[in-house]
């Protein structure tokens, strides 16, 4: 993530709230850790009203975070939220 680029997971709670604030209770993470802690991979994802809007993997929870993020936000330009 370059300097001048907005953090996706605050994007995608900003987007929310600007939207309705009561819309952030109908998003959810969920993740899980494979492997050993030593040699950890997390895969995680945003789902909104029970559908997944975001999917995400790498090394770190932020990293799978930041992934879905993006996706989820990419979803939301062409799904609005209501």
């Amino acid at each position: 993530m370059s300097s001048n680029e907005e953090d996706p997971i605050r994007a995608l709670n900003n987007l929310l709230q600007g939207t309705n604030p009561s819309l952030n209770h109908f998003l959810s993470w969920t993740s899980e850790q494979t492997g050993p802690n030593h040699q950890a991979w997390h895969k995680g994802q945003y789902t909104f009203r029970g559908v997944v809007v975001g999917y995400g993997e790498g090394l770190s929870i932020n990293q799978a975070k930041y992934h879905a993020a993006k996706q989820a936000l990419q979803h939301f330009q062409t799904h609005p939220p209501t």
